[in-house]
């Protein structure tokens, strides 16, 4: 074989191989790339997913990522813990250019929300089983709840907020789910 034959031949290999996905930054993923990477040969029905946020934040949806933030900076049990993460996500919020009185306007568009969250952790406090049952019964209402507030907060900062979910507070959110890919995608959507 000549070495133009030989040239040839590797590039019509190389042409023929898969090309590695694009560095893109994790904010800039679609829902199918990410639901594509997250469960492409890794989950049967009825088993287990996680994603770690630090190794693969562009893994999780934006709903996962804001229902953390949330958690971590409205909703924690302890004080300190609370005032802990909403220090760490005011710098970084203002770091990215979401501005000073971020969480002001995180706490106003999840107002909603948290009242609910609020009130199913009362109601688990109290009775086990009737929290349970009132979570369940409230699942619905609290996707379009989160899909609201998050809808409210990107229309407010567009694309810089889903920087700061996936730069800033995806690293410190891990998820587990036993949802299929579909499921996660119609909560992403509001359950609808």
């Amino acid at each position: 074989m000549d070495g133009l034959s030989a040239v040839l031949l590797f590039s019509t290999l190389t042409l023929e191989q898969p090309a590695p996905k694009q560095q893109q930054p994790p904010w800039d993923w679609t829902l199918e790339e990410r639901l594509d990477d997250r469960f492409t040969g890794k989950q049967s029905a009825g088993e287990q997913s996680s994603v770690v946020g630090r190794e693969h934040p562009e893994l999780l949806l934006p709903f996962e990522i804001f229902q953390g933030l949330v958690r971590l900076t409205l909703l924690p049990e302890g004080k300190e813990l609370r005032a802990h993460f909403r220090e760490r996500y005011r710098v970084r919020a203002k770091a990215l250019g979401l501005g000073e009185n971020f969480l002001a306007v995180l706490e106003e568009a999840a107002r909603d929300y948290v009242t609910e969250e609020e009130r199913l952790r009362r109601a688990s406090r109290e009775d086990a089983r009737a929290g349970a049952a009132a979570e369940t019964a409230s699942k619905l209402i609290q996707c379009d709840r989160r899909t609201r507030a998050l809808a409210a907060l990107r229309e407010r900062y567009g694309k810089a907020l889903d920087r700061f979910l996936y730069e800033a507070v995806a690293p410190d959110i891990n998820v587990v789910t036993d949802m299929t890919a579909s499921a996660l995608l119609a909560v992403e959507k509001g359950c609808r």
